[in-house]
C-alpha cells in the first residue's frame, strides 16, 4: 500500500495496511467515519518503529483526509474558503481595473472638451489643429498644414498637445 505524504511517498507495511483496511471496513459497517488523524498516527508509529526515525507527515495530508463537517470544528468552508479568491479580486481591482477605468474616464472627458483651435494628436500619430467641430456626426476637421484638412471621428483623438 502506498501513502502519499506530500513530500514523500512511502511504502506502508502489510501490518499497517491491514489495520487501515480493518478500521475502514468496521467504520463502514457501523456507519461511522474513521478518523484520518488516527490513521496518520498509525502510519507514523509503524514507520518510526520500523526505521527508528520519524518521517514528516504534513498537516495538509491529514486535513485532506479528514471528513468535512465532523464535530465542532467543521469543514472550514463558507466565507473563509473563498477568502483568498476575494482578496485576489480586491487586489486586482485596485491595481488594474480601477486605474484603467479612471484613465478611460479622463480620456472621454478630454475628447468631449475638444474645441476649435486645439492642437491634437490622433491615434495614428497625425499632428494637427482642430479647425472645425461637426456635432451632428461627432467628427472633427483637423488642419494638418496649409490646404490639407482631414475629417476624423472624435474617438480617433489620442491626446491634446501644446501649440506647435
Amino acid at each position: 500500500m502506498w501513502i502519499n505524504t506530500g513530500m514523500y511517498i512511502s511504502t506502508v507495511s502489510p501490518l499497517t495496511s491491514r489495520l487501515v483496511e480493518r478500521l475502514t471496513r468496521s467504520a463502514r459497517d457501523s456507519a461511522k467515519t474513521v478518523s484520518s488523524v488516527y490513521i496518520a498516527e498509525l502510519i507514523l508509529i509503524q514507520t518510526k518503529a520500523r526505521e527508528n526515525t520519524m518521517h514528516f507527515i504534513p498537516l495538509d495530508f491529514v486535513l485532506m483526509m479528514a471528513p468535512a463537517g465532523e464535530g465542532a470544528e467543521g469543514g472550514g468552508g463558507g466565507l473563509i474558503g473563498f477568502l483568498p479568491f476575494i482578496l485576489i479580486f480586491v487586489i486586482i481591482y485596485f491595481l488594474m481595473i480601477r486605474p484603467q477605468a479612471k484613465k478611460q474616464k479622463e480620456q472621454q472627458k478630454m475628447i468631449a472638451e475638444i474645441k476649435q483651435g486645439d492642437n491634437v494628436v490622433t491615434i495614428g500619430g497625425i499632428h494637427g489643429t482642430v479647425s472645425g467641430v461637426r456635432e451632428q456626426d461627432n467628427t472633427l476637421i483637423i488642419k494638418i498644414n496649409e490646404g490639407n484638412k482631414i475629417i476624423v471621428d472624435r474617438s480617433a483623438v489620442n491626446r491634446k498637445t501644446d501649440a506647435s
